[in-house]
């Protein structure tokens, strides 16, 4: 397969929930068939702290227990960092 044969299509991920769109927010694979993301900007003026997998075999998303979306200043029920963008993460 060279560069050429790649080809960008929109897909539609399932799911009984998805996440809302968002900006510079945390991504990472996770045991090779799994994405995390985390927080976010939902707009310029709102960050959010909510917590989703991607699950790329199957291509659905589910939240992660109990998690919630949150606005500013508020507790997340699983124990995540307040709301945030722009945050930096890695896998070990």
């Amino acid at each position: 397969m060279t560069r050429s044969d790649w080809v960008w299509e929109k897909q539609d991920a399932g799911g009984a929930e998805k996440p809302q769109p968002r900006a510079q927010h945390v991504a990472l694979a996770v045991g090779g068939d799994k994405m995390f993301i985390f927080g976010g900007h939902a707009s310029p003026t709102c960050r959010l702290n909510d917590s989703w997998m991607l699950h790329t075999k199957e291509y659905t998303w589910s939240r992660i227990k109990d998690d919630k979306t949150l606005g500013e200043n508020k507790a997340s029920p699983v124990g995540a960092p307040s709301p945030r963008a722009n945050a930096a993460s890695c896998y070990f």
